[in-house]
């Protein structure tokens, strides 16, 4: 299926304050090799309207997926009011989900993962729009590359608090 010998180790830790990952791909061949990656991590929520996403999102520019267009970012927050399929260019290090219902907030930090993704399918009963978002560490909008017999590393560390 794959063009190029690697291996990839996933691994999940859970610490009495946090909860960590690591995703390593290994470069087992002679040959370079590109590809993209998001860990889809949806997190339950008490409503969309009570949430915020905070972080470096102000004057960055996005991939707009649901208008098919690249848009700068005004705000520092993201607010969900309407469908939701954005990929915040070089937004990583450490983004916020406040939820004003549950009096919470996870802090998600990463390294290795350039982007940020903020999904939801706003107005879809069918999926629980209203009960979930999906705010993903991803290296998606340009590829990372694996030099010949070299490990690129993705970290992520979940911690929770309150509001």
């Amino acid at each position: 299926m794959w063009d190029y010998p690697f291996e990839l180790k996933y691994t999940v830790s859970l610490g009495p304050d946090a909860l960590d990952t690591s995703f390593k791909v290994m470069n087992l061949g002679e040959s370079p090799f590109d590809f993209t990656g998001a860990l889809h991590s949806y997190w339950s929520i008490s409503s969309v309207s009570n949430i915020k996403v905070t972080g470096p999102f102000q004057g960055v520019s996005y991939l707009d997926k649901v208008a098919g267009e690249k848009v700068v970012s005004e705000a520092a927050a993201v607010d969900i009011s309407k469908e939701t399929d954005s990929v915040y260019e070089g937004v990583g290090g450490e983004v916020v989900l406040e939820d004003s219902g549950k009096k919470s907030a996870l802090s998600i930090k990463s390294s290795g993962w350039a982007d940020t993704v903020v999904w939801n399918p706003y107005g879809d009963e069918k999926m629980g729009y209203d009960s979930f978002v999906c705010v993903e560490c991803a290296k998606a909008l340009a590829p990372i590359t694996v030099a010949a017999k070299e490990t690129w590393e993705g970290t992520m560390t979940i911690t929770p608090g309150s509001l």
